[in-house]
């Protein structure tokens, strides 16, 4: 093995480490750990990186690490009923809290943006906020959300939570206009959009 790794044979060594793993239960799963690692960091293997580890985690659920690399191999393999298994794993495992945010920052994600659940990618983005209450991108994805679901109240709430932490004056602009939107369009309130204009205008005339 050391000297196919320091050859960088790759290939041939997967395959001489699945064949062991096969013929040595006991080493099973150091091996197939070791195979997929280098499935996925030296071939770009992904797909056969995720069938190691799913044969690993069978036996080691619990293990943090593994989950954390089954979700590199989907998001390389575009594995989005993957990934939210392996994120939601995780998050079973009880990550720290930046950790979860971002686990759930990325369900959302997945979930609106390439599984077109966008009630899903709420829920997921709201359990962000309840560990991160200000949390801009969390924030941002809701209003888009609400927005293309014309959840006009929800918009206009996100949108607001987002003003009040907002310093920058170019994002100060983009998230005034776009308020003025959602109060005009959304819920009929052209005073409330007028107004919205003005501030956008005052930070840019």
């Amino acid at each position: 093995f050391q000297a196919l790794e320091q050859e960088e044979e790759w290939s041939t060594l997967v395959e001489l480490l699945r064949q062991e793993a096969a013929r040595d239960p006991s080493r099973r799963r150091a091996l197939l750990k070791r195979s997929a690692r280098i499935s996925l960091e030296e071939l770009a293997d992904s797909e056969q990186a995720s069938h190691d580890l799913r044969a690993v985690l069978k036996e080691q659920p619990e293990d943090a690490e593994l989950w954390a690399d089954l979700a590199t191999a989907c998001r390389a393999a575009g594995d989005w009923a993957g990934l939210l298994q392996a994120d939601q794993e995780l998050l079973t495992l009880g990550p720290n809290k930046e950790d979860a945010v971002a686990l759930r920052l990325e369900m959302g994600r997945v979930l609106h943006q390439r599984l077109r659940r966008p009630e899903q990618a709420v829920e997921q983005l709201n359990l962000a906020l309840t560990l991160s209450p200000h949390h801009k991108e969390a924030l941002r994805r809701l209003v888009e959300i609400h927005t293309r679901q014309e959840a006009w109240p929800q918009a206009a709430a996100a949108i607001q939570a987002l003003l009040d932490q907002e310093h920058q004056r170019e994002h100060l602009v983009e998230l005034y206009l776009r308020q003025a939107r959602i109060l005009d369009v959304g819920l009929n309130d052209p005073p409330g959009a007028m107004e919205a204009c003005r501030r956008a205008l005052a930070q840019d005339p």
